[in-house]
């Protein structure tokens, strides 16, 4: 029977709301040959503590405390210092199912493929469901994997529902100069690598909709930091096969949105920046036929998404009449709602 050890990555940053029940969802999984790797990235809250509490409790634990570095950083140091034949990454805001290592491990095992992958729970920080995955058992290669991973119903391009071999991560490192979608990014680079990657969608990762972290708050407000998501899609049409052509038209759309949803960014939080708003219209401009070349039996691009990429092309004024509009009439639905519980 087949028994490797398996290291699970856990970056730390200010999270011992959370802390407790993730570990505890690792330490009580059906796969026991497990090395769990607390990387606290310089918490100012109670996390370094707990992680000192939890060390004592289990001898598979292993905890590191370091300087602020951000979550690439911390993932890069906890693959220096891991030595499992495999690789899990989980953020600490979240938990498992308790057969969630035992499913990926088999996958990955009966099948001899690279990659496991398995579904996820979408949840609010109460627990309510906001979404699941749902399908059928699939086995790719890494071209068909790139593929289904930019379908927004799929797996995507996170890391906390695989499982990775340690070899063939290799020198492949975090890139600690992108700030969003790094996941993203070390996942394509690894799936290249790749000749098998198999896919359950039975959900066992608990993703918890965290309102403070930074993947979350990068939808609801403009910051800076999001324009290094336009250099993950500018590094990886770099190193893709010319033969990956589907794909590469994938990712040139989804660099398109992401100017697009820069754009709804800086009118929806009143952060006027008009040098860069010339220059995303721009872009726009010049690549918005990108929105029309998508193969459909590949990635369906939603009406929505051509209507906004249209808009800002004319004239993002358009854009900012239409948010106008949205908060105006939000303003009128709580004004007759509270007249009516007068």
């Amino acid at each position: 029977m087949y028994n490797d050890l398996i290291s699970i990555i856990v970056p730390i940053y200010n999270c011992e709301k959370y802390l407790l029940k993730c570990v505890d969802s690792i330490r009580t999984q059906t796969y026991t040959n497990l090395e769990i790797i607390l990387i606290d990235d310089g918490s100012n809250d109670n996390s370094p503590s707990l992680c000192d509490k939890i060390l004592k409790e289990d001898c598979r634990i292993k905890v590191i405390h370091k300087d602020n570095g951000g979550v690439s950083d911390a993932r890069n140091t906890g693959l220096k210092i891991a030595s499992g034949k495999y690789i899990a990454f989980v953020d600490s805001d979240d938990y498992l199912e308790e057969t969630y290592l035992e499913l990926l491990y088999k996958s990955l095992i009966f099948n001899e493929a690279d990659l496991s992958i398995c579904g996820y729970i979408y949840e609010d920080e109460k627990g309510n469901m906001i979404a699941k995955t749902t399908g059928d058992s699939v086995i790719l290669n890494s071209h068909e994997a790139l593929n289904l991973m930019f379908s927004p119903k799929e797996y995507q391009g996170f890391l906390w529902n695989k499982l990775f071999k340690k070899e063939l991560i290799g020198a492949l490192q975090f890139n600690k100069e992108i700030t969003i979608c790094e996941d993203l990014l070390f996942v394509s680079q690894y799936m290249l690598n790749c000749k098998k990657i198999v896919y359950n969608p039975i959900p066992l990762y608990h993703y918890v909709y965290n309102t403070n972290s930074a993947i979350n708050s990068r939808y609801r407000k403009f910051n800076y930091k999001n324009l290094s998501e336009l250099k993950v899609y500018d590094i990886m049409l770099t190193f893709l096969p010319t033969t990956y052509y589907d794909t590469i038209k994938v990712i040139k759309y989804r660099k398109l949105m992401s100017h697009v949803g820069i754009v709804q960014q800086v009118y929806s939080s009143n952060h006027f920046d008009k040098k860069l708003l010339d220059k995303m219209q721009q872009y726009i401009r010049n690549n918005i036929f990108d929105i029309f070349h998508i193969n459909k039996k590949v990635f369906r691009v939603s009406k929505y998404d051509k209507l906004m990429a249209l808009l800002i092309a004319i004239n993002p004024a358009f854009l900012y009449c239409a948010f106008k509009v949205k908060k105006l009439i939000k303003k009128l639905i709580y004004i007759l709602k509270f007249k009516h519980c007068i």
